[in-house]
């Protein structure tokens, strides 16, 4: 138990223990006790005294544990500190203060919360500016910054002027601010310095230049703010703060602040809008690669994050993404979100199905075309359009109208019980009641609401909708972008007819046709020239050069027009008039292209692809083909030609052949013309003629005309002309996934375009013109009756239809805190899956370090089983040969006693030697009690050996089997590999008769029938010797031998040691120098044979040694008739005195299987032995030949 020491465990386990582990790790001191024991004394002494009342002076770690990280060292230190502290509750704030403090210097914001804010549940602890300063400008502190934040710091109250012109002070000389932003943005050099007027100058010029919005933020307006005198509410100053907070984290680089700061703002939509243009802008004043792609990344994320922030709203709630859409918000210059996403050009943003169904509505504007069903008949929307727009009584049939008084108060109840019940599904954070009990600050969200719901269809079919009066309807309707879209297009489709007729009309025109055509087109140019104002004051970064210069063409135009048909000034030709006004006609035909054509569905995407193939690919193709053209049609001419005259017709004909060879292929040229003489070479010198002919117009065909022709219209027709089809297809390929998205971005602009457009086409905008002239004088009357009186002129006042809510600032920024967890949640289960796999390798790691060590082991397990087996063997060898003296004597014993003939029985031991003879093949070592086939060995696994048959005597390869292993190994076992008779007499084809019965017999006294092994040769009957293969045996299975010990007893006149020498015959080998017995390998039929080659042949005569008599018969007839023996009496008197022996002895000592070092497996050795004994005189030696 904890506090009670065990005085028996400490003295007998503990403090050994501790000593042999200091010994250990602190090698000096294993000789010196004294030290060694003081050391333990105090180890054990902190121990004792680590917790003394509520502290705790000592935490120990497993290093060991998986979740012990040490890459969290600080955090552990620091709640080991924060353990050890006496709490003084009479100072808790100041040491709260330097608990948290000392958080934030080690960066570990998970104790700050768990060790710090924790200790404090009144939450009386209020987080001092200095703090929060720290954070902002220290590196890598975010997560203090989100914890503060979280904590409920006011932003406001930190961001005053003076602390904002800090902020950036602080980080005037860090490379991104000063080389992207200070020199390149701003334009100052490396020397300048900010100054008081920081704010209102270079920083709104900065805001301006990254986002388009002027005046963005002002010096007494933070002032203000962090006073507590706001100018518009706290929440906006919060908001307006933590937007300029965000906005400087972006500009110093520190993106992962800037998300955290996003995290906590209201509009998150905008803002990430905004930082993703702002970042894509910073990024022109790069110059490093690396920072420059780093930048894209972010701006794309930033794109992502609103897109994905839009899609999640819509799915959730779709009024509520509908709503964002049209919030013009004064913190962003009362600009909608897709007025910020297009002035950054996001595309994925603007290509979302929720921007798609908003521009949809905003086409259509507050006008509702109705889909009525006439059987198998529709009306086309167009036509419903301009009938609703010109007849207006179709508007009660085919249109419904979006407004204010169309609604009725019991539908006002319906709409709101039905957001009731929405509140109660939790799907909308805005309870809505009757309109009797709304609070007044909230009717504009219950319109906004009711505005979303009127546009769903379903509402539609479930509301009955009331018409407003008939002149708010043709108001409506002419105000509508689709209204305008048709109408312009039909008057324009009439001005170009009127254009039309007065170009064909012949000679000098028609005067009142040329009028109206012109102050028409006076007119259309007035007509760009009023969106053009009102795009430019909305979207300052876009370039409006091309604008302008079509606003330039058009009036330089009409002034041609004025001077050349209706102003009688005769400054222009009339050909020259018509010339301009055709060049005019093209322009106004092609200009419709881009005007009302890309609103199309399916002609959008496929003209933004035509665009590019002209504006890239055929300019490219251009690049390459006028230089063909150009000195193809050069050299074409002057080869052909050679004489024609250097005049305006040259250039003409070399421009015409050249450059129309692109739509036709003109060869008529090359056949010559029949009228045309040839020269008679016959000039002055003042003359020279190049060609052939006389007459300069006729061609000259030769070889090198149709070389250059040939070579000109292959490269033109051939290889340029297939070169930009496939510059067009790659160019198809590659914009076909992303061109859909391209005319959704800029299907908004031409939405937006008619959108800011006059409600009358040209002519009719002239009406137009005369109201808008009556309003500025309107204007202008009322401003100087207010400066008479003394008052402020009225301002024009936004919509305030358009603002959020308090309760919709608290869903969104509720829905940026739940997409921000959302990501982590992911990032985290992505890095719990990479730290997965780490462990995994590890694992992997340790798996194969462990089976390394195991097959390590289990090699050694081996090596020690083999030498155990090696021992084994040798020392079965050791006792062999210990009783080969007595085996021999046996052996001996049983070959001289006539009773008995039949040798002891036989074990694999000459068979196990090792290496095999010849060779330097080791066997696999085999005891005595593996021998036996039928002992389970399961880890017996002998290498294989077979001699080639060249390797054999020249004599003996005839009669060598083929490697059957090594067939079977390199054909495989379906390859047909040579048969052979087992256990029976075949002939060969070459009428040999090959005896391959065993001549071992069984207790029956039959032949022993050998067994065949799993691969399909002979088993050897004897057991395992340690080698598979068939070795240096010229066949499988049984190989026969046949030897002869023949013998005699000694001549000699000397005896040795008291008894009868013994003599006997052997072989010389001299190629192997070794002495073997006489006989040898049985190749044929004829056994016997083998003893009849060891003598002379004068001797055997010629006739065949069929069977054992021959032998007997042959041994017999060496015998010498009559000898004197006195000699050899005197020597061995005994044995002629104590009995009478036989002439000679032949007998067949034994028949069967030879243990010998050639055995294998799978051949073996099998021998027939004779022993033939002369106790007569005999002339055996005199008949054998010289080798023996």
């Amino acid at each position: 138990p904890q506090g009670i020491a065990d005085a028996e465990f400490c003295e007998n386990y503990l403090k050994p223990e501790l000593s042999r582990k200091i010994s250990e790790k602190f090698p000096k001191l294993r000789d010196n006790s004294l030290s060694r024991n003081i050391f333990r004394d105090r180890i054990m002494d902190i121990i004792r005294y680590a917790k003394q009342n509520e502290q705790i002076y000592l935490t120990v770690l497993n290093i060991y544990e998986h979740s012990c990280n040490l890459e969290n060292l600080g955090n552990h230190l620091l709640r080991s500190l924060f353990k050890s502290q006496v709490i003084d509750n009479t100072n808790w704030h100041a040491q709260m203060h330097k608990d948290l403090y000392l958080t934030l210097d080690w960066n570990s914001p998970h104790v700050a919360m768990s060790e710090v804010f924790l200790k404090d549940p009144s939450n009386k602890f209020k987080i001092d500016k200095d703090f929060f300063d720290e954070a902002v400008l220290r590196p890598q502190r975010e997560s203090f910054v989100d914890l503060f934040l979280n904590q409920g710091f006011q932003v406001h109250k930190y961001l005053t002027p003076k602390r904002l012109i800090l902020l950036f002070k602080k980080v005037r000389h860090q490379e991104f601010f000063q080389t992207i932003c200070w020199e390149g943005a701003l334009g100052y050099g490396p020397v300048s310095n900010i100054k008081r007027n920081f704010i209102e100058t270079d920083l709104n010029w900065l805001i301006e230049k990254t986002t388009s919005m002027e005046n963005f933020v002002s010096s007494q307006e933070l002032s203000l703010n962090a006073m507590g005198m706001y100018c518009t509410d706290p929440s906006a100053a919060e908001r307006k703060a933590k937007v300029l907070l965000t906005f400087w984290a972006t500009y110093t680089n520190r993106i992962l602040l800037a998300k955290t700061l996003w995290k906590h703002a209201d509009q998150p939509i905008h803002l990430a809008l905004v930082l993703s243009m702002m970042i894509e802008r910073l990024t022109l004043y790069v110059t490093d690669t690396s920072l420059k792609v780093e930048m894209e990344e972010s701006s794309r994320e930033f794109a992502d994050i609103a897109t994905s922030m839009l899609d999640a709203c819509y799915i959730d709630t779709p009024d509520r993404a509908f709503d964002v859409l049209n919030e013009e918000s004064p913190g962003w210059a009362y600009n909608t979100a897709v007025d910020i996403a297009a002035e950054g050009q996001n595309k994925r943003f603007l290509s979302h199905i929720c921007c798609q169904k908003w521009l949809t509505n905003e086409f259509f504007g507050k006008v509702k075309i109705r889909e009525l069903s006439w059987g198998a008949f529709t009306v086309p929307t167009g036509i419903k359009v301009l009938l609703c727009a010109f007849l207006i009584f179709p508007m009660y049939a085919w249109t419904i109208f979006q407004t204010k008084e169309c609604i009725s108060t019991e539908d006002d109840k319906d709409i709101i019980d039905f957001d009731s019940e929405n509140e109660d599904d939790n799907k909308n954070l805005i309870k809505l009641s009757s309109p009797d009990t709304v609070p007044k600050e909230e009717k504009t969200a219950i319109q906004r609401t009711w505005k979303s719901v009127m546009w769903n269809p379903s509402s539609f079919r479930r509301y009955v909708i009331h018409h407003p009066p008939l002149w708010k309807m043709v108001y409506l309707m002419w105000s509508a972008p689709i209204t305008k879209f048709w109408t312009f297009q039909i008057f324009y489709i009439i001005y170009l007819a009127f254009f039309s007729i007065a170009v064909l009309w012949p000679s000098c025109g028609n005067y009142m046709l040329d009028l109206i055509v012109c102050c028409w087109t006076s007119l259309l140019a007035l007509e760009s020239v009023h969106p053009a104002v009102r795009m430019r004051k909305k979207y300052k970064a876009k370039a409006f050069i091309l604008k302008i210069m079509e606003i330039v063409v058009m009036f330089v135009f009409v002034l041609l027009y004025l001077i050349g048909r209706i102003l009688p000034l005769n400054l222009i030709d009339a050909y020259s008039t018509r010339v301009i006004l055709c060049l005019g006609l093209i322009y106004f035909y092609y200009r419709i292209i881009y005007i009302y054509l890309p609103i199309s569905p399916t002609l959008g995407p496929l003209l933004y692809r035509v665009k590019l193939m002209v504006l890239v690919d055929f300019i490219n193709f251009m690049r390459m083909t006028i230089l063909v053209i150009i000195s193809g049609g050069i050299v074409i001419h002057a080869v052909m030609y050679p004489d024609y005259p250097f005049n305006k017709e040259l250039f003409r004909r070399t421009f015409h052949k050249a450059w129309f060879s692109l739509f036709m292929t003109p060869i008529t040229d090359l056949s010559g013309d029949s009228r045309c003489n040839p020269n008679s070479r016959s000039y002055s010198n003042l003359t020279c003629r190049a060609g052939e002919f006389d007459d300069w117009k006729c061609p000259n065909v030769g070889l090198w005309s149709y070389i250059f022709n040939i070579q000109y219209f292959v490269l033109l027709k051939l290889i340029l002309l297939t070169l930009l089809y496939a510059l067009f297809s790659a160019t198809a390929s590659k914009l076909s996934a992303e061109s859909d998205a391209i005319w959704k971005f800029q299907r908004y602009h031409l939405v937006v375009d008619f959108s800011n457009r006059l409600r009358l086409p040209a002519p009719l905008n002239v009406i137009s013109y005369i109201i808008i002239l009556l309003q500025f004088i309107r204007w202008l009357f009322c401003r100087a009756l207010c400066c008479l009186n003394g008052e402020t002129p009225p301002e024009g006042a936004k919509s305030e239809d358009r603002r959020f809510s308090i309760k919709d600032y608290t869903y969104w920024n509720q829905l940026a805190q739940e997409y921000d967890s959302t990501q982590q949640t992911k990032e985290m289960e992505q890095a719990i899956l990479e730290k997965q796999m780490d462990m995994i390798q590890s694992l992997m790691e340790d798996f194969v370090y462990h089976k390394q060590m195991m097959q390590s082991l289990k090699s050694s397990v081996r090596e020690l089983e083999r030498l155990m087996n090696y021992s084994h063997v040798h020392l079965e060898n050791i006792r062999h040969l210990a009783n080969r003296e007595s085996s021999v004597t046996s052996t001996w014993d049983a070959m001289t006693d006539t009773s008995s003939r039949n040798l002891p029985p036989v074990m694999n031991i000459l068979s196990r030697r090792s290496p095999y003879p010849g060779t330097r093949v080791q066997r696999f070592p085999v005891p005595d009690k593996y021998v036996p086939w039928e002992v389970m060995w399961i880890s017996y696994d002998p290498v294989a050996f077979t001699l080639q048959r060249s390797d054999f005597p020249v004599i003996l390869q005839s009669h060598v089997d083929e490697d059957i292993l090594l067939l079977r190994e390199k054909n495989g076992p379906q390859q047909a590999l040579p048969v052979y008779a087992w256990n029976s007499v075949s002939v060969n084809p070459a009428g040999i008769g090959l005896d391959r019965q065993c001549w071992i017999t069984s207790s029956d006294g039959s032949a022993l029938i050998y067994k065949l092994d799993s691969e399909g040769v002979p088993q050897n009957p004897m057991g395992r010797t340690g080698l598979r293969g068939r070795g240096s045996l010229p066949r499988w299975g049984p190989n026969h031998y046949v030897h002869a010990i023949i013998t005699r007893f000694q001549k000699a006149r000397e005896a040795f040691l008291s008894t009868k020498g013994l003599e006997f015959v052997v072989l010389w080998t001299e190629r192997r120098f070794q002495l073997s017995i006489p006989g040898g390998f049985v190749a044929g039929e004829h056994r016997y044979e083998v003893i009849k080659s060891m003598f002379k042949p004068q001797f055997t005569g010629n006739a065949v040694w069929i069977d054992s008599n021959s032998i007997i018969k042959f041994f017999r007839d060496c015998v010498i008739a009559k000898i004197n023996l006195s000699e050899s009496s005197e020597s061995f008197p005994s044995i002629l005195d104590n009995e009478e022996s036989l002439k000679v002895v032949c007998d067949i000592v034994h028949k069967g299987y030879m243990d010998d070092p050639s055995n294998t497996d799978q051949a073996w050795k099998e021998v027939e032995l004779w022993h033939i004994h002369f106790d007569e005189a005999e002339n055996v030696s005199e008949k054998l030949q010289v080798k023996y």
